[in-house]
């Protein structure tokens, strides 16, 4: 499922993209639950969602300025891959 959607989404079939990763989201799901109960996972998954958004949010919404060391420009991205 993980490799499928990325090949869809390179070849644009969005609607085929979607449905293989809504597959591996509900796949990812069933899996949580049999690891630790249905209202463990549940309250699992809307835990990670909360800490995403908000370590989203706070870096978007950050006053801090961000350094050119920080930055991702042309010369360091290629440190990256």
């Amino acid at each position: 499922l993980n490799c499928g959607w990325i090949y869809f989404w390179h070849r644009e079939a969005i609607g085929i993209c979607l449905a293989l990763i809504s597959a591996l989201l509900a796949s990812l799901v069933l899996i949580m639950m049999q690891f630790r109960g249905p209202a463990s996972a549940r309250e699992a998954l809307f835990t990670k969602a909360r800490v995403i958004k908000e370590l989203g949010n706070a870096a978007v919404h950050s006053p801090r300025k961000i350094l050119p060391s920080e930055a991702l420009t042309q010369g360091n991205r290629m440190n990256l891959i």
